[in-house]
């Protein structure tokens, strides 16, 4: 394996294998990573993730209002209530996820990222997975249409699909009680 080969990196860590675990657009790369080394890997999750962009922004209309955004105010965090509504009145976090933007990228870098992941479609890929998977998306998902994860894991064969409830995509945050 060479330095520049993905597989580079989970022996750098001192591992033979790993599970690969993706997120929301991250399950794309996971995905890709795990179809071309799964000699590599020990499993797949997928958390929040889609095959095809369409289950993100299902139109143009819908991706220029992020364009928009990311232009008029990226950085203020405005954004917190598309991804993690129970969260949006909590002043510290709204703090904390506009730092996470201007952190996470500039706005022109963040524009063209978009614009990069509005070509995903990895609906071709999904057949040559041969590790064990795990889907894992929640059912009222305000970013990510919950279709998006039913349809991921109904594409990788013998995937285990888990569908918790909630409306945050955000791993991180929400619970049953209060959403």
């Amino acid at each position: 394996v060479r330095r520049h080969d993905p597989a580079f990196l989970v022996l750098a860590v001192g591992f033979d294998t790993a599970f690969i675990m993706g997120i929301s657009e991250g399950g794309s790369l996971a995905t890709l990573f795990t179809a071309h080394h799964p000699a590599r890997c020990d499993g797949l999750i997928l958390y929040g993730s889609f095959a095809q962009f369409r289950y993100w922004l299902p139109d143009q209309t819908s991706l220029q209002k992020l364009f928009d955004y990311i232009e008029s105010d990226w950085g203020s965090g405005k954004s917190l209530p598309q991804f993690a509504p129970s969260m949006a009145n909590d002043a510290a976090f709204l703090k904390w996820w506009g730092k996470f933007e201007r952190l996470g990228a500039t706005p022109g870098a963040a524009t063209a990222l978009m614009k990069m992941n509005s070509e995903i479609d990895i609906s071709d890929v999904l057949p040559s997975i041969h590790v064990p998977a795990l889907v894992i998306h929640r059912s009222d998902d305000v970013l990510i249409d919950v279709e998006g994860g039913r349809r991921l894991a109904a594409s990788i064969r013998g995937a285990q699909y888990v569908e918790l409830p909630g409306k945050d995509h955000l791993p991180w945050v929400g619970k049953e009680s209060d959403e």
